[in-house]
C-alpha cells in the first residue's frame, strides 16, 4: 500500500457510519486477558511519549481500585493488544478506546471518544514487523504522515514527519499547503543500544534540537 492508497481509505473509512463499528468490536471484546498500565504502553508511533515529552508508564501490578489515569489493554488469542481502554479520574467508564487491527502487512488503529464518535484513524505499513509508513488523520482531515528509516542493525534513526493543520499551521507562507516538514534523529548508546536522545528540527530556524534525553533510574 502507498501513500496514495492509505489517504484514499482513511478518506473513505471517515465517510462511514462508524457506529455499528464500534458497537461490534466493543461487544466482543470481552477478553480477560487483561493488564494495566500508566500510560498507554503500545507505540501506535514509534516512540510516541518520548517524542510528546512525556514519561513512558509503567504496568499496574493488579486491577486497579481507581482506575482514574489508567489504562486497560487487552490481549488477544496470540497475546498481541488489540484493544486500549483510558480512564480519567473518577470515572469508571472509558474516555477513549482504542481498536488495533493487523492484516497481513497493514496496521490500523482506530481511536473513539467517550461519545463512541471516531477520533483519528492511523494506517501503518509494516515490513518485517517494522513500521515504515504511517499516516494518522482526524475527522476534520487534518493528518500526520511519517516516513521511518533504520540502520543495519534495526534500530530507528529518522523520522520524516508531514504535519498538516490549518489551524496550528496558517501562515502558507511559511508553511505552504498548511503542512509543517521536520525530521526526527535518535542516537543510541551503548552494546544494548539504548535510546540516549532524539531531536528534532520543528522551530523556526530548522535547527536540530534535543527533545528527549534518557535518564537513568
Amino acid at each position: 500500500m502507498n501513500r496514495t492508497q492509505i489517504m484514499s481509505e482513511l478518506v473513505t473509512i471517515f465517510d462511514y457510519d462508524m457506529e455499528p463499528f464500534f458497537q461490534e468490536k466493543f461487544e466482543n471484546n470481552v477478553s480477560t486477558n487483561v493488564f494495566w498500565g500508566t500510560s498507554v504502553l503500545y507505540d501506535i508511533s514509534p516512540y510516541e511519549l518520548e517524542r510528546k515529552g512525556l514519561e513512558r508508564g509503567k504496568k499496574v501490578d493488579s486491577p486497579p481500585a481507581d482506575k482514574g489515569n489508567k489504562f486497560c489493554h487487552f490481549l488477544d488469542e496470540s497475546e498481541n493488544i488489540d484493544a486500549i481502554y483510558g480512564y480519567l479520574p473518577k470515572n469508571d467508564e472509558p474516555n477513549q478506546y482504542i481498536f488495533i487491527e493487523i492484516n497481513e502487512d497493514i496496521e490500523y488503529v482506530f481511536s473513539f471518544n467517550n461519545m463512541k464518535k471516531l477520533d483519528y484513524i492511523q494506517i501503518c505499513v509494516l515490513e518485517n514487523g517494522q513500521k515504515k509508513i504511517s499516516i494518522n488523520m482526524d475527522s476534520v482531515g487534518n493528518y500526520v504522515e511519517e516516513e521511518y528509516k533504520y540502520d543495519d542493525t534495526n534500530n530507528l534513526v529518522t523520522i520524516n514527519r508531514n504535519h498538516k493543520n490549518e489551524t496550528i499551521f496558517k501562515n502558507t507562507t511559511s508553511f505552504p499547503h498548511n503542512i509543517c516538514v521536520s525530521t526526527f534523529v535518535f542516537e543510541y548508546a551503548g552494546d544494548d543500544s539504548t535510546l540516549r536522545c532524539i531531536k528534532w528540527d520543528a522551530n523556526t530556524l530548522k535547527e536540530m534540537r534535543v527533545i528527549y534525553t534518557h535518564r537513568n533510574k
